[in-house]
C-alpha cells in the first residue's frame, strides 16, 4: 500500500499480508519514487487489522487501522513535590523492653544508613538558621536589649525567697495562736543536728582520701609487679605471681570500702545505669521482629517454643 500528494513527492509505503484473521500491516515509512523499500532495516512494527472477509477490494487503507495498535502507549509520569519517606517508629515498652525490639521498622520505607543522613540534614538548618539571627530578632525585634530582659527574669527570681518566707513566718504566726509548738515539731522532724551531719561528711570525705592515697601506692606496687613479670624469662608472662594477685585483691578490697562510703550520686546517675542495663548481654529467649503497639507482647502461646515464657515477657 502506498500514498502520495501532490506537494509531497515521497510516497508512504507499507507491507501488507492476508492471513486467516485478518490483515497483516507493517509500519509506514517515506520513501521517494525511485527507491526501493528499506525492507529488514525500518519495518519491523507490525500491526493486525481483523477483517472477515479475505477479498482483495475490501482491503482497507492505512488511516483504517487503529493507531493503539502500532506501538506501546506513552507511559505518563506524574512528578510528586515531595516525596513521602517514612522512618522506622521507635516503641517503648517501659520495663518489659528487654525482649522487644527498639524500632517498628513494618511501615518505614527508609533504611538504616538513610537515617542518620536524614536527621543530620534536618539540623544543619536549624543551628545554621539560629547563628544567623540578629539579637533584635531574638528579643522580638523590640528595642529591649537582652540584658535588661535577664535583669527582670533575675529580680522576678530573687523575690520569691522574700516572698516564700514571709508566707512561712505568717504560718508560724497562726501556729502558735492555735497552741501548737513549732519549735518540737521541727525538732522532731529533724533530730540530727546540722553541726553533727557537717562533721560525719568531713570525716568520710577524710576517710576516702586517705582510702584513695594507699589506693595510689597499691596501684604503683601492682605495676611494678606486672612489669618484672612480663620481663621474667623464666616466668611465661601470663600467670600472675602471688604477690601480684595479693596486691590486686587488697585494691579491690579498698575500692570498695571507698564506696561503702561514697553517695551512689558522686558515682553515676540513673541514665548511666539504664544504659548500661540495656547493654547487658540476654541470654533468655527473646523476640525477633517487629511489634505493633496495640500488639505489646512476644510470645502468644508456649506451643510455638519449647521453653517457657522468659521472666521479661509479658502476657
Amino acid at each position: 500500500m502506498s500514498g502520495q500528494t501532490r506537494h509531497n513527492p515521497f510516497k508512504r509505503l507499507a507491507l501488507m499480508r492476508s492471513t486467516p484473521s485478518g490483515y497483516l500491516f507493517s509500519n509506514a515509512v517515506d520513501v521517494l519514487p525511485k527507491e526501493d523499500l528499506p525492507v529488514g532495516e525500518t519495518l519491523d512494527t507490525l500491526t493486525l487489522f481483523p477483517a472477515v472477509p479475505l477479498d482483495p477490494a475490501a482491503v482497507p487503507r492505512l488511516g483504517a487501522v487503529d493507531a493503539d495498535g502500532r506501538g506501546p502507549r506513552p507511559v505518563r509520569v506524574v512528578k510528586h513535590s515531595r516525596a513521602s519517606t517514612k522512618a522506622p517508629r521507635p516503641l517503648n515498652y517501659g520495663a518489659y523492653s528487654s525482649c522487644f525490639p527498639m524500632f517498628d521498622s513494618s511501615q518505614a520505607t527508609l533504611g538504616v544508613r538513610d537515617i542518620p543522613l536524614c536527621l543530620a540534614g534536618e539540623r544543619q538548618p536549624k543551628a545554621a538558621s539560629t547563628k544567623a539571627r540578629e539579637p533584635e530578632e531574638l528579643t522580638g525585634g523590640s528595642e529591649v536589649s537582652i540584658s535588661e530582659e535577664l535583669e527582670k527574669v533575675i529580680q522576678k527570681y530573687q523575690t520569691e525567697p522574700d516572698v516564700a518566707k514571709h508566707d512561712a513566718n505568717l504560718d508560724y504566726a497562726l501556729l502558735n495562736d492555735m497552741g501548737i509548738d513549732v519549735e518540737h515539731l521541727l525538732s522532731s522532724l529533724n533530730p540530727c543536728d546540722t553541726s553533727d551531719s557537717t562533721t560525719t561528711d568531713a570525716s568520710h570525705q577524710q576517710d576516702v582520701n586517705s582510702w584513695l592515697q594507699r589506693n595510689a601506692k597499691l596501684v604503683a606496687q601492682l605495676e611494678q609487679h606486672q612489669a618484672q613479670r612480663l620481663i621474667d624469662e623464666d616466668s611465661d608472662g601470663l600467670t600472675p605471681s602471688k604477690a601480684e594477685a595479693t596486691t590486686a585483691q587488697q585494691i579491690q578490697r579498698y575500692l570498695e570500702r571507698m564506696l561503702a562510703l561514697t553517695s551512689p550520686s558522686r558515682v553515676t546517675n540513673r541514665r548511666t545505669i539504664r544504659r548500661t542495663m540495656e547493654c547487658l548481654p540476654s541470654t533468655q529467649l527473646f523476640y525477633r521482629g517487629t511489634l505493633s503497639v496495640d500488639h505489646c507482647f512476644a510470645f502468644p502461646s508456649n506451643a510455638q517454643h519449647a521453653q517457657d515464657y522468659p521472666p521479661n515477657a509479658t502476657r
